[in-house]
């Protein structure tokens, strides 16, 4: 995760966007303390870091993830006929390389 503004900030109100926040960063803003997000543009958020919005960015994939399931099994339950719901297993296919030392 990648945190951006005061980490020791109170926090009364938080939003939520998964995937990318896109429009609704600035919206954030002023309705919230914090914005948790998939990701947030380099400029978006340190723009709005300067307005006193606090954001985390989890992962634009991880974010997505636990609703692929949920959507596949609700398409499954309302399909009539031979409709075949083929849903993307989680898969993390990168990874966070520590040091230039890090074998790869």
């Amino acid at each position: 995760m990648r945190v951006w503004g005061g980490v020791s900030q109170s926090v009364e109100r938080v939003a939520v966007a998964n995937g990318s926040a896109g429009s609704l960063v600035p919206a954030a803003v002023g309705s919230a303390d914090v914005l948790i997000a998939g990701e947030v543009r380099y400029h978006d958020a340190l723009t709005r870091v300067s307005a006193g919005l606090a954001i985390v960015e989890a992962g634009h994939d991880v974010t997505e993830w636990p609703l692929v399931t949920v959507l596949a099994s609700a398409i499954r339950e309302i399909a009539t006929g031979a409709l075949t719901v083929t849903a993307e297993t989680q898969d993390r296919s990168w990874r966070v390389v520590e040091s230039a030392d890090d074998p790869g």
